[in-house]
């Protein structure tokens, strides 16, 4: 501590029981660097731990602060009067002894308090002070999470250096108070606030009818735990005393609040959220868009943060909450920071809001929007998204976990979860105007032109699996869509449950909070049929479901809500012989059946959406029709009998491991054979559409004997199969055994694949980092899309795609094979198929800051095969003089009648096929090339 002797201020900290506050409030004023000279007086009022008196005493002789005793109990207004007429001339700072001071906090309050004349009292910045609290205003509340309150001081210096804010009272957590406002004022009130809150106020307000002004000093920040002298006296103390305040002034609580509804501080608090938000920056930024109703969603959304900030990436929030007239507002925030609660709300809806979030992410560097969920936001969400983006020159990703853009019931179903198949237009125009949905009834052609248009407009359409792409693509075929698994795949080990008894009953769980779309009518089917037809089954839910009551009078168990932590646990506790998700509509991923694949246990679902999709290929996974959905007849014999079978052969698949149908296994082994041999010395990757020559390239390439054999390797048909074979485990194992065993004895190996085949292997973003760095892309595309998308179609309705010359001498396909309707409506489809191709594919190129060789079909074609080969080998580096003669392998399917088709969907579909050329040309002048295109 200073030397007392030079003191110009006095420190007074009344003291009741609290050691460890007090012990820490003196720390810090001993920690604390301030220029101003400080003596340090501690009322001690009869504290009845006595070993707080013991350690008064010791830190009183080791620190040199006075140490004031009361001999009995008298309260806090009692010893801070006595603290002020013990210090006798000085400016004084009553300090409750819960606080903590940081820094030069000293030096900035007494700056403050002499920067006017008439100035009484100072008050900083606390987290729990009343009008002084942030960030939780006026109600006070723990300090920021993200911060620790010594930076925070230093922050708010940075910040507001010498700014202060006429206040109508101090607040006496940390009350830097005048010799001059004290001696013409007078001490505390001691007769009518004895036990403290209310004392400051009162003499404020005798201070301001003298002439004197309260000034808040938000370049200060003092951090107070709050009424740790007082206990649960606290809340009895400041009704009392608000009453005689009230009688005393006349007008006091209007007065409070107004200073609370014009709230001239919030600018100060305002500008400290930002300032702690920018410190949550990383070089690449994105702000997250999602619900606020929990379920799937918000677990996908809340992970996809989890995993930016591992990456480093700065991954700010902008949280749905309630607003007025029923609008929803977004709040801004970060995983560490909690919502910040003096930035907005911010309503989208109107302009002034969204100007000004739109500069607060600049401020941020935000470089992405990443949209999980719209719902909160009103009908018209998509177009004011849009809005906002092109505003905040904000570019927006979309990640798609239900079915809202098509269908404003969220999950394609009618009331009581009935799925409704297509969602045509009719249907859905009857489904709306006769159940509505939490939208009004929407005209459904308007709907989806709005969300078509948001689509379109998104840098990135996502979908968690290949079910919802192909859904998606049938509603916005125009749309391109890319395929990225929420998360890597379930890898676990089988566990059949061997009946303790011969004649036990089976017992069915069924997990997760059963509503209607979870099949909760499935289920009170099924216990009715068990409880009519006395089945030896046992149905339970572990978790809840919508008519708890209705179940358990059909004898079916419901153990309550759980916690996802705590679920393996509850399912070992209750043995299931299987799991049972019933869920009746396309679920987009369903985390509820990724725990159910960590049990190992069976597992029943209905063949549709996610459900199916991610358990295809399992031994012990069952798909049941869905048209059973309602016919408990023959879903219970049909697992009854299908779980004794897999009983029957327990011993052969108990502890057999499995993994979801996806090729990034997480397996733990590598053949060590590989890390011998030596990879290629040239890698080259041939990117292609459908229909734009490949075949022949990569056939013609492979007869040389010199440029590898570039098959379509990662084609999911046969992938996982050569990854078998190769003994490799993950992706990039296989990717590092292709180029070693799969190279020609030059040491060149090649590849070709479509950005479909990338997107199912859920790798976008990474696929090009698992390959050698002197890797060489060619791009191959096709001028004429039209005459492209009518050979996709011909290919696709024939069966045939390619013919192959017998020997040197060619063997046409006869035209009987060749011949089909001319269909504009199919050809238009694969046209548009193609396209959204080529854009996945361009962004990815860019995406990975790749510069393709490009060679197009019309070229490839009509060259002679040896040029072909000789382009290849300039591009590579290598010498051709060991090369075996390029032979041509395919011959063209394509005749007369392509010509036909293309000339007379040409004739019809003009302005089509402008805007198509009009999107192509700019696709490809994207990546830097003017590309000679037609359509």
């Amino acid at each position: 501590m200073p030397d007392p002797a030079g003191a110009i201020v006095d420190i007074i900290i009344p003291v009741y029981n609290g050691m460890e506050h007090v012990v820490r409030c003196l720390a810090s004023l001993l920690a604390a660097r301030c220029k101003t000279p400080f003596r340090v007086i501690v009322i001690d009022d009869a504290s009845t731990d006595r070993q707080l008196s013991r350690v008064l005493d010791r830190l009183a002789d080791q620190l040199g602060f006075t140490l004031l005793r009361n001999e009995q109990n008298r309260g806090f207004v009692h010893s801070a009067n006595k603290g002020m007429r013990y210090s006798a001339n000085r400016d004084v700072v009553l300090l409750n002894s819960d606080t903590e001071v940081y820094n030069d906090w000293l030096d900035r309050l007494r700056q403050a308090a002499y920067l006017k004349e008439n100035i009484a009292t100072v008050t900083p910045l606390t987290n729990n002070g009343t009008i002084l609290s942030y960030p939780c205003y006026p109600e006070g509340g723990p300090p920021p999470p993200d911060i620790s309150a010594r930076d925070l001081d230093r922050l708010a210096a940075r910040l507001f250096s010498g700014h202060v804010v006429e206040i109508p009272t101090a607040v006496g957590f940390c009350m830097y108070i005048r010799r001059e406002a004290l001696r013409k004022t007078g001490l505390f009130n001691e007769t009518v606030f004895g036990r403290g809150y209310g004392e400051e106020n009162d003499f404020c307000l005798r201070a301001s009818r003298l002439g004197f002004v309260h000034v808040a000093a938000p370049f200060v920040f003092v951090r107070h735990d709050g009424g740790a002298s007082f206990g649960e006296e606290k809340k009895r103390l400041i009704r009392e005393h608000l009453k005689i305040l009230n009688r005393k002034y006349p007008g006091y609580d209007a007065l409070i609040r107004d200073f609370v509804k014009r709230d001239p501080l919030r600018p100060c608090r305002e500008v400290l959220d930002e300032a702690r938000l920018r410190r949550q920056r990383r070089s690449y930024n994105v702000v997250l868009l999602s619900h606020s109703r929990g379920g799937g969603t918000e677990v996908a959304a809340k992970k996809d943060v989890l995993e930016r900030i591992k990456r480093n990436e700065g991954a700010f929030r902008l949280l749905p909450v309630p607003g007025d007239k029923g609008r929803t507002l977004l709040r801004l925030g970060h995983m560490h920071t909690g919502p910040m609660r003096n930035l907005g709300p911010f309503d989208l809806q109107d302009g002034g809001d969204r100007r000004k979030l739109a500069s607060i992410l600049r401020e941020l560097k935000a470089r992405e929007l990443i949209i999980h969920h719209t719902i909160d936001l009103g009908a018209n969400a998509p177009e004011v998204l849009m809005r906002f983006s092109e505003e905040a020159s904000l570019p927006y990703v979309f990640a798609v976990h239900d079915y809202l853009p098509v269908c404003p019931r969220v999950t394609l179903t009618l009331p009581k979860g009935i799925y409704c198949e297509d969602g045509e237009r009719l249907g859905c125009h009857i489904c709306l105007w006769r159940y509505g949905s939490e939208f009004g009834r929407p005209r459904i052609e308007r709907w989806r032109k709005m969300w078509k248009t948001f689509l379109l407009k998104a840098e990135e359409v996502h979908v968690p699996n290949v079910d919802v792409m192909r859904r998606l693509e049938h509603w916005f075929p125009d749309v391109p869509v890319s395929c990225s698994p929420n998360h890597p795949p379930i890898t676990g080990k089988i566990r059949i449950k061997n009946p303790s008894k011969k004649n036990a009953p089976m017992r069915i769980a069924v997990l997760g909070a059963i509503g209607y779309t979870k099949g909760f009518e499935v289920l009170r089917r099924c216990a009715r049929f068990i409880r009519k037809k006395h089945l030896p089954i046992e149905l339970m839910v572990i978790g809840h479901t919508r008519h708890d009551k209705v179940l358990e009078k059909l004898g079916v168990t419901i153990t309550g809500p759980y916690d996802d932590a705590k679920l393996q646990t509850l399912i070992v506790q209750h043995h299931p012989d299987c799991i049972f998700l019933p869920s009746v509509w396309p679920e987009t991923y369903s985390f509820t059946l990724s725990h159910a694949l960590e049990s190992g246990l069976p597992i029943v679902t209905f063949d549709i959406g996610a459900m199916a999709t991610r358990t295809r290929g399992l031994e012990h996974a069952l798909h049941l029709p869905l048209a059973w959905r309602n016919a408990p007849d023959r879903i219970l014999p049909t697992v009854m009998e299908w779980l004794d079978d897999l009983t029957s052969r327990a011993n052969a698949l108990n502890g057999k491991a499995f993994s979801e149908p996806a090729w990034q296994k997480p397996f733990s082994f590598f053949r060590k054979s590989l890390r011998d041999v030596r990879a290629a010395d040239r890698s080259y990757l041939i990117f292609f559409t459908p229909r734009s020559g490949s075949s022949y390239l990569t056939e013609l390439l492979a007869s040389t004997g010199c440029f590898g054999n570039p098959q379509e390797w990662f084609n999911p048909a046969w992938m996982g199969k050569v990854m078998r074979n190769l003994g490799a485990p993950t992706l990039p194992d296989y990717i590092q055994a292709l180029l070693r065993l799969r190279k020609t004895e030059n040491g060149v190996f090649g590849a070709e694949c479509t950005i479909e085949q990338i997107e199912r292997l859920g790798r976008e973003k990474d696929f090009i980092t698992f390959w050698p760095k002197n890797l060489t892309p060619v791009l191959l595309y096709r001028r004429d899309i039209l005459l492209q998308a009518i050979s996709l179609y011909k290919a696709t309705e024939t069966g045939v795609f390619h013919i192959r010359k017998d020997g040197k001498t060619p063997s046409p396909p006869s035209p009987e094979i060749r011949s089909v309707t001319y269909d504009a409506d199919r050809i238009r489809h694969w046209l548009l198929h193609i396209l959204h191709q080529e854009e996945r594919l361009l962004r990815f190129i860019k995406r990975n800051k790749l510069t393709p060789h490009i060679l197009d079909y019309e070229q490839l074609v009509t060259i002679p095969p040896q040029e072909v080969v000789r382009t290849f080998a300039r591009w590579l580096d290598i010498d051709t003089n060991s090369c075996k003669p390029a032979i041509p392998m395919h011959c063209k399917v394509g005749n007369e009648e392509n010509l036909i088709f293309r000339d007379r969907f040409k004739s019809k579909e003009k302005d089509f096929l402008k805007r198509i050329a009009k999107r192509r040309m700019a696709l490809y002048r994207s990546l830097g090339r003017d590309l000679p295109l037609s359509s």
